[in-house]
C-alpha cells in the first residue's frame, strides 16, 4: 500500500491519498503519482510540490516521468541510519544532526566542518547526496515546510496497523471510516476556535514575536527594511513578502 500524507493548518497529520498496488516499483509509483498530481496539478496554487520520501525503489524515476517540476527531498533520519551503520559514535551523531538544524549556510558549513574533522570518509559519504535534497538551509524558499523526515507517513502506518492485515476492500473501508471519524473530531474542535490562526501556528508566531524583541529594524525605503539580529543582517521586503 502506497500513501501520501501531509499536514493540515494545525500541523495535524492529513492523509491525502492511498493506493494498493502489486509491488513497490517505478510503474506503481508512476500510477500513484499520476493520480496524486490530479489533486494538486489542477489547483490554483502556484507553490511547487515537494515530496519527502525514504528513497523507496522506483520513486525517483517515477517523479522525473510524472511530475518533473516537483522537488524530491530525502528523509534525513533514514540517511542517518545508513550513516551510523558505517560511522558510529555520539560525536558523529551530533555533528550530523547539527547539519539538519542549520537554517543558514554559515551554520551548515560549520557542522560539515565538524564532521570532516571527525571523519573525512563520513564527510565524503554524506557529500555524495545532493545537498538540495536533504539540507534544510538550501530548500526552495517558496516551500513553507521545515520537515526533514518522513515521520508523517511512519505515524500514518502505525495509525492503521490494526487494520493492515485485512483483505483489500475491508482494509480500504476501515481506513475510510477511521478517517471520517478523525476529520469529524477535528472539525468539531476547530469550530470552537476563536482565532483565525490555528493554535499550533499561533504558538509559533508568539515565539517568533518574543524572539524578535532583540532585532533592530531600520527603514530602507519604499517597502524594504533592514533587520539586524546580533551580527547578522537581513533585508525584509513587505511587498514581496521576502
Amino acid at each position: 500500500m502506497l500513501a501520501a500524507v501531509g499536514l493540515d493548518g494545525n500541523n495535524g497529520l492529513y492523509p491525502i491519498a492511498i493506493a494498493v498496488v502489486e509491488s513497490e516499483c517505478k510503474d506503481s509509483w508512476a500510477f500513484f503519482l499520476y493520480h496524486l498530481n490530479t489533486i494538486f496539478g489542477n489547483g490554483p496554487q502556484t507553490m511547487p510540490l515537494t515530496i519527502m520520501s525514504d528513497g523507496q525503489k522506483g520513486i525517483e524515476p517515477a517523479m522525473r516521468q510524472v511530475i518533473p517540476q516537483a522537488t524530491h527531498n530525502r528523509c534525513y533520519r533514514h540517511i542517518f541510519n545508513n550513516l551510523k551503520g558505517k560511522f558510529p559514535g555520539l560525536k558523529m551523531k551530533r555533528a550530523f544532526w547539527s547539519t539538519t538544524k542549520a537554517y543558514i549556510v554559515k551554520d551548515f558549513n560549520i557542522a560539515m566542518g565538524q564532521m570532516l574533522e571527525l571523519s573525512s570518509e563520513a564527510h565524503s559519504w554524506l557529500s555524495k547526496f545532493p545537498v538540495e535534497i536533504w539540507a534544510r538551509h538550501i530548500f526552495d524558499h517558496r516551500v513553507k515546510s521545515e520537515h526533514v523526515t518522513s515521520n508523517m507517513v511512519e505515524s500514518f502506518n502505525n495509525w492503521i496497523s490494526n487494520v493492515r492485515g485485512k483483505h483489500i476492500l475491508s482494509l480500504l473501508e476501515n481506513i475510510k471510516l477511521k478517517l471520517m471519524n478523525k476529520l469529524h473530531k477535528r472539525f468539531e474542535e476547530a469550530a470552537s476556535w476563536q482565532s483565525l490562526v490555528t493554535p499550533s501556528i499561533k504558538k509559533k508566531l508568539d515565539e517568533v514575536v518574543f524572539q524578535s524583541r532583540l532585532c533592530k529594524v531600520t527603514f530602507a525605503g519604499q517597502e524594504e527594511y533592514q533587520v539586524v539580529e546580533d551580527v547578522v543582517s537581513y533585508i525584509a521586503n513587505l511587498l514581496r513578502r521576502s
